[in-house]
């Protein structure tokens, strides 16, 4: 079992996950139990990381994945579903038990509604700007992956090519081109 402690700004509770990584499914999802604020959270940050391979990387999650992160504005709808599911989840939740659970609840909710409050006002498409953006995000990637092992190594040159993180044309924008111009004030 991998027990990871997480802090919440809640007077920095440490809550440890107990869940086994195996449980979790590259697909972003966890079996089905009861559900609760926690296995919400976990699920939901799950799903997301099988969505945004670049995320996943960061966390540490599904190693050996070269894909790359969906940077159209149908990638971006899809994290935003994913917020969507979550906060529906939550409200079909039993309500927690504990100050602990009562607190991820709480801070989930926050952060579910903010990230909504930001796509729907289009702020997702600062994500496109000219300092810190997805080229960025893209290049600093490959500074991240795990470059241990011969098998971190084995799995590099599958991130170069139509399926991997690096496009073989990396200056044809197909996916970043149509969020630029959907962006509020873009051509």
């Amino acid at each position: 079992m991998s027990t990871k402690p997480v802090l919440t700004p809640a007077r920095d509770v440490q809550v440890a996950l107990v869940t086994p990584r195996s449980t979790f499914r590259q697909d972003g999802g966890v079996p089905e139990k009861t559900m609760t604020a926690r296995r919400i959270a976990d699920d939901y940050v799950h799903r997301i990381a099988s969505l945004d391979p670049m995320t996943s990387t960061r966390l540490g999650l599904f190693p050996g994945d070269h894909r790359q992160s969906d940077l159209s504005p149908d990638g971006f709808d899809a994290l935003a579903e994913g917020c969507r599911r979550a906060l529906a989840a939550l409200n079909a939740a039993p309500a927690g038990e504990g100050p602990v659970e009562l607190a991820c609840d709480r801070l989930l909710r926050e952060r579910l509604a903010a990230e909504l409050a930001l796509h729907a006002a289009g702020d997702h498409y600062r994500q496109l700007r000219n300092v810190n953006s997805a080229v960025h995000r893209v290049r600093r990637i490959f500074a991240l992956m795990p470059t241990d092992t011969e098998d971190d190594w084995a799995a590099a040159p599958q991130c170069v090519g139509s399926a991997g993180r690096l496009p073989p044309d990396p200056h044809r924008g197909h996916q970043t081109r149509p969020a630029v111009r959907a962006a509020p004030g873009g051509r």
